[in-house]
């Protein structure tokens, strides 16, 4: 979750009263980073507003998983995702989102 525009033009007048980014970040704990960046952005004019998320489309197509899983029942993670390219973690979860379960070894 991101912050909302005017939490951090509050955190900006907090560091432009005097406030040390290590001050701001015990109190309110937000990132040094996070309170750089905006600072930056606003000494160059830029929108202080959160970026969108991009999200990729998901390569783990369910219908040529069950087949895959189906096929081999001693398959693994690291084999569903070497075949989609992905990764493990995407693997196992592409398997929970369509209720998927492997044999455990």
């Amino acid at each position: 979750m991101s912050y909302s525009v005017d939490y951090r033009k509050g955190v900006l007048k907090l560091l432009e009263s005097g406030e040390t980014l290590e001050s701001v970040h015990k109190k309110l704990g937000v990132s040094i980073s996070a309170m750089s960046d905006w600072r930056r952005k606003a000494k160059k004019g830029e929108s202080l507003c959160p970026k969108e998320l991009e999200r990729k489309a998901r390569k783990f197509h369910a219908e040529e998983l069950k087949k895959i899983v189906e096929k081999d029942c001693d398959v693994t993670y690291e084999k569903i995702a070497e075949h989609f390219k992905g990764s493990v973690g995407g693997a196992y979860e592409a398997c929970a989102r369509n209720k998927i379960t492997i044999k455990k070894r």
